[in-house]
């Protein structure tokens, strides 16, 4: 059974390392990740900041590739905000 605060603990690591590994926590594995791409093996920790430790030594020997969170993505290319909008303030 995941409680409250378990589900808190899970949908904050998704939060914070979703974009680079699949995160979920059940009764015969506990904390588990495993690398979006799938280079290496399964982490699995007791507890959530035992899971974040291992996600974090992971990363760091080899980062995984994230999208970018970035704002821009929907930007056009050769033109500035400000150029899109009209007198409106609309675009």
């Amino acid at each position: 059974m995941t409680t409250p605060s378990a589900l808190d603990a899970l949908e904050a690591l998704r939060w914070d390392w979703g974009e680079a590994y699949m995160i979920d926590r059940d009764d015969e594995r506990g904390w588990w990740a495993a690398r979006r791409d799938r280079i290496g093996g399964l982490l699995t920790g007791g507890d959530p900041d035992e899971l974040k430790r291992l996600m974090r030594d992971d990363y760091s020997t080899k980062p995984v590739p994230r999208a970018s969170r970035r704002p821009t993505e929907n930007r056009v290319l050769g033109t500035d905000a400000g150029a899109l909008m009209g007198d409106g303030g609309e675009p």
